[in-house]
Formats: structure tokens, sequence, C-alpha cells
């Protein structure tokens, strides 16, 4: 949350009395909070509070490092890992950045997000990056870059061979194909680069930005200003409170979503050697081809009994007209616009290839609320997995297409077949093995929704929290419209635009 506040009441960690005073405070220096951090910083007449309940691990090297390792249904414990660092999960996730697609940007705006489409954000996409195109070494393996789709501050054969074609750059609002992912990494020291990295550690030392570590536990409202509420301040100190509804809003929490993940091994039949930095993203016709009308004819006639479903989960909080207008358009997104539905990134482990997949508009949304007034780092989160048949089937038709690539050369040529299911396996058994495997990617989205208040939203388009004055959230709950690939890519690109919105809103 970001507010622009005249005073600030705080208690420092030692628990003495101590006020201070600054123009803006933000609860969070995670992927997005450090972008706000460092633009409103850039103007030295302002001072900006930031503080976070983790700790400050920039020089931690493990977590400096390029390396990374990958993590349901049936009732099962999943796991939802967060950043709780400088940092936030920039710190900690898969370093993947891939910004998403077009006509999934585009849908912000049809949503009722005026100024929030693929146009306005593609520049902000860009604005903090600092591109490094291919190496030789990396233009002889297949890397491929469009220059005009960033900022400057393997063989394709399989793939080509079952219908899906390269793509030079995945990041230019049209992923849909075979391409060479970019990393947020310094590529010739093989370092992180994170948030912190990136938009704190250069600013670190302005007199006017400070980063404390502690918990924002309760704020504190001023007088409304022309019936919004005014948050004046925070306490940062535990205690055992009541919660005043200042503004009531249903959606809170709600319209969780995910992508539905699944991860298959296959053995190598020599040891290889290096990254396997390479996207394959896929659309619903690649994936169903002729089986593709009858799924988009059936499921459109389900949309009905899905808001109705999905109201109920919420018991009624929002009603089903507001999640049949939504699953309308996310489901013109799969099957009219033919945006992307699924990627496939495979991560090299030596004697092996580990084939992550996911799929990107599952219709089995869920929900994450405060377990009680004292367990702030406890929430309950349930995540209602394959709530939904069709949620399963896409998943199932994207691993039978992973599998077909890695049953046909060149790629049969370097791996063992898996040993799950074979190829000709039915959707019975693909369907037991997904429930019994399948999980969620951490790319959640939407839980405080930038939405009109009538389609269960938390904040407008400016970022603002309903019924508030001087209140916003930015980071990844805002975001309306699960995007293809990762998080990171398009929460930047949102930050930047926040930070833009809250300058000129001063």
């Amino acid at each position: 949350m970001y507010s622009r506040i005249s005073t600030v009441a705080l208690l420092a960690r030692a628990l003495s009395d101590q006020a201070e005073s600054y123009d803006y405070l933000l609860a969070g220096a995670g992927t997005a909070g450090l972008v706000i951090a460092c633009r409103l910083s850039e103007n030295p007449k302002v001072s900006v509070l930031v503080i976070e309940s983790g700790p400050d691990v920039r020089n931690d090297g493990v977590v400096t490092s390029g390396n990374f390792s990958f993590t349901g249904a049936n009732d099962r414990v999943l796991s939802y890992r967060a950043g709780k660092a400088v940092g936030g999960r920039s710190i900690v996730n898969g370093m993947v950045y891939i910004r998403g697609e077009q006509a999934q940007f585009d849908a912000f705006e049809k949503l009722g997000d005026s100024e929030w489409n693929w146009d306005s954000l593609f520049s902000y996409g860009k604005k903090g990056e600092r591109f490094e195109g291919p190496d030789t070494a990396q233009k002889t393996a297949g890397v491929t870059a469009n220059p005009a789709d960033h900022g400057t501050n393997g063989s394709l054969t399989t793939w080509k061979s079952i219908g899906v074609n390269p793509v030079t750059d995945i990041n230019g609002g049209n992923p849909h194909g075979f391409v060479s992912a970019p990393q947020t990494l310094d590529r010739d020291k093989i370092r992180r680069s994170s948030s912190a990295a990136a938009y704190y550690k250069p600013v670190d030392s302005r007199p006017n930005l400070k980063v404390i570590q502690g918990n924002m536990k309760r704020i504190i409202w001023a007088n409304e200003k022309k019936n919004r509420a005014v948050a004046s301040g925070f306490y940062a100190k535990e205690e055992k409170l009541g919660v005043k509804v200042k503004s009531a809003m249903p959606g809170v929490g709600e319209n969780m979503q995910d992508h539905n993940a699944m991860v298959i091994g296959y053995g190598t039949a020599n040891t290889l050697v290096g990254d396997t930095p390479f996207a394959t993203l896929v659309t619903a016709q690649d994936a169903l081809g002729n089986k593709m009308p009858v799924l988009a004819a059936s499921s459109r006639s389900q949309i009905s009994t899905w808001a109705q479903a999905a109201s109920t989960y919420t018991g009624g909080a929002i009603d089903a007209k507001t999640y049949e207008k939504r699953f309308q358009i996310q489901h013109d997104l799969i099957f009219k616009q033919n945006v992307t539905i699924a990627e496939l990134f495979p991560t090299n482990l030596g004697s092996a290839i580990v084939s992550q997949l996911w799929t990107t508009h599952p219709f089995s949304w869920s929900s994450v609320h405060l377990k009680s007034l004292v367990s702030f780092d406890d929430p309950v989160i349930d995540p209602n997995i394959f709530s939904l048949q069709f949620d399963i089937d896409m998943l199932v038709a994207v691993a039978r297409k992973e599998q077909k690539a890695y049953s046909t050369p060149p790629l049969s040529t370097f791996v063992a077949p898996n040993q799950v299911l074979p190829t000709n396996a039915t959707d019975e058994q693909w369907t037991a093995y997904v429930q019994a495997n399948a999980g969620n990617t951490l790319h959640v989205v939407d839980t405080c929704a930038m939405l009109p208040l009538d389609l269960g939203g938390i904040v407008d388009s400016k970022l603002k929290v309903y019924g508030t004055s001087n209140m916003r959230v930015v980071d990844a709950s805002v975001i309306p419209v699960e995007l293809t690939g990762h998080t990171t890519g398009p929460l930047y690109a949102v930050a930047e635009k926040a930070a833009d919105i809250i300058n000129n809103d001063s």
C-alpha cells in the first residue's frame, strides 16, 4: 500500500515512542515496492519511507546466484512461497522475464480499467530494462531477440515439425511459438538482477529514502475527506486489534488466479551441458487441434453454471453476473483471440531434462483471507485447483503436445521416453495423473483487483483503494487478468506506470 502522508506515526524496532514525518509511506519493499520507492525518491523534495518485514539479503550469495530449482489436487497441500525480503519475489523467482500477450493486457481495458492496455504499458515495460542481447555463442545456439522490444539502459526443428513455429522475441506482445526466454540476470557475471539490485542498490544512499525492517500492523486513519477515508500513518508494533471497516469491498482476497502446472522428467541419453533457456508458448489450437471447436462450444455453454459456482464459492459476496462477464472475456481470449494459453519450459539437470508446463487461463479461481487478527503471516489459502474438468482437460491437452515433441526427432534422440505415461495413454489415465501431480506456479494475481467496484474491484484505474483518498495498492494482486509467462515482467511495467500516476497525482 502506498500513501502520500503529511505525518507518519510509527514505533521503532526498540519499541520506543518516536514520530517521524514522510511524504510517502510504502508498506513492503517487494518487486513493485522498490520500483515505486526509486521513482518517487528521484524528487529530492519528497521523503520516502519503506517498511519491510523481511531482511536485506542483497549480498547473500545464495540469492545473487543464477542457480534456481523448481518445486494440488486430490486434497494435497500446495506450497505458496513468498519473497519475505528486500526485493520480494524477485529475490527468489526463476528469473524468467516474459511480459505476456497484447490481447491479455487489452482485456484490462475491456474490464473497465481505462488507460490500461498493451499500448499504455509497453513503454513502461522497457523503461527499467537494461537488455543485453545474445552474444555470439548464444546466437549460434539459436537465441534471438528484437532490440525494439526491449529497453537498452538449440535447434528449432522439433517444435516446427509439430506445428509450432519460432518467434524472434517473446516480449513483443505476440509470444506464440518457440523462442529463447530472457532472464533477469547479469549475463556475464551469472548474477541475479532483482528489484533490490536494480532499483534499490543504486539509490540506497539517497537521504530522502529510508528502508526499515518491521511489520505494518495497523493503518492510522485521519478525518474523512469528501466521504473518503484518509490514511495518516501506521503503527509498526504487534497488537491485538479489532478490524474496523473503512470501505466495504467483498472482493478482497477473492478471485485468486494462478497457472496450473505440472513437471515431467525425461532421462537423457548423454550428459547435457549448459542451460536450456527456451520457452514454447502454445495456443488452444496448437494443443487441441481438431478437438478445439467441440471444447470451445461445450465450455461456452457452461459459463453461466461456472459463474454461479464461483459466486457460491465466495459465499455470495460477488454475484454470478460479475463472474459471467469476466469468464466470457477470458473464454474469448482462449477461443476467439487465440492467445497463448500455456508455456513449456525445460530445465537441464545434466542426466535429465525436467519439462515444466503450465496453463494460463484456468476457470477454477481461488481465495486468500486473513486467518485471525494475530496471524498476519499465516493466511488461509484455498487453491480450489481443478474444481472444473475444463481446467484438467486443458492441462492434459498441453501435456500431450509436450509429449509429442519429446517423441519427435531430434529431441527424441537426446532423451529416453518418459516413464510417466505411454504416448497412447487414455484421457482417464492423464486425468488421474494430473490430479495426483499437478500444482501451482506461484504466479498469483487478482486478489486485490484493479476493476470497477461492481465487478468486485478493490482499486480503481489510479490504483487507489475505493473509499479512500490517498491509499494505493501496487503489486501483482491488482492485475485482473492472468498473463502468459511469468509475473515479474508485467509487474515491473505496472509498477513503473504506477509511479508516474502517483507523481502526477500528488
